[in-house]
Formats: structure tokens, C-alpha cells, sequence
């Protein structure tokens, strides 16, 4: 009996599992938090994106950008 425990105790063969785990739960959650920080900037940046795309558009088509 307490050799099959200490075999169960000193297997480390899910370990690698677990901390990939972990590494992706702290990945996720800086994910969340920059765009938690950076969400209003971006989507200031995807406006002026959306601007520019209309002016190069009407442009193209002989209007001018307004």
C-alpha cells in the first residue's frame, strides 16, 4: 500500500497540464484587463480608420472628403 502511494505522489505526469492551464488563465485575463484599459482608445482608432476608408472612397469616385 505504500508503495502505490508513493508512486501516485511522486507521478508528475498531469503537472505539465495544469501549468499550461494556469499560463493560459493569466494569459487570458491580461488579454481582458489591457482591453479592459485600451477598449475606448480603440475604438477611437477604428473611427478614425472608418473616416479615412470613406474619404479614400469618395474620393476614388470623384467626391471629396466632408
Amino acid at each position: 500500500m505504500n508503495i502505490f502511494l508513493a508512486k501516485r505522489i511522486s507521478d508528475e505526469s498531469g503537472q505539465s497540464l495544469v501549468e499550461y492551464g494556469l499560463i493560459v488563465a493569466m494569459i487570458s485575463l491580461v488579454g481582458l484587463v489591457g482591453l479592459g484599459l485600451f477598449g475606448g482608445g480603440l475604438t477611437d482608432l477604428y473611427d478614425v480608420l472608418g473616416l479615412a476608408a470613406n474619404c479614400m472612397s469618395n474620393m476614388v469616385s470623384g467626391g471629396s472628403c466632408t
